[in-house]
């Protein structure tokens, strides 16, 4: 068999002289990807936990040590005190960073 060059590979396919397969989305090919509900629904459950325990990070970290408890507090109405005032500022500032990143990723996914 003799060796074909690139321009002739290219007319035929392959090396051997047949038509290469074309796949596309519309004929249904989806290149081994299957969308497997239970993995879905895996890796939502696991960004929506990264996600609230960036929400818990963010309400905890700050310039002031925040307890556990005194986020409880401030949860419930309790504005006593200035740890406690200081998680009812940020509590605000945290659910409109989330609420602003969920339109980003909106925007984004429909463009």
């Amino acid at each position: 068999m003799r060796k074909r060059s690139f321009a002739q590979r290219d007319r035929a396919g392959n090396a051997f002289g047949k038509a290469a397969p074309r796949f596309s989305v519309a004929d249904g090919a989806d290149f081994g990807l299957r969308r497997n509900p239970r993995r879905i629904a895996g890796w939502f459950l696991a960004f929506f936990l990264l996600l609230v325990l960036c929400v818990f990070a963010s309400i905890l970290i700050g310039s002031r040590n925040v307890g556990l408890s005194d986020v409880a507090a401030a949860l419930g109405g309790s504005v006593e005190g200035f740890a406690r005032g200081a998680v009812a500022k940020r509590v605000p500032r945290t659910l409109l960073a989330v609420v602003v990143g969920a339109a980003l990723a909106t925007s984004g996914a429909v463009m």
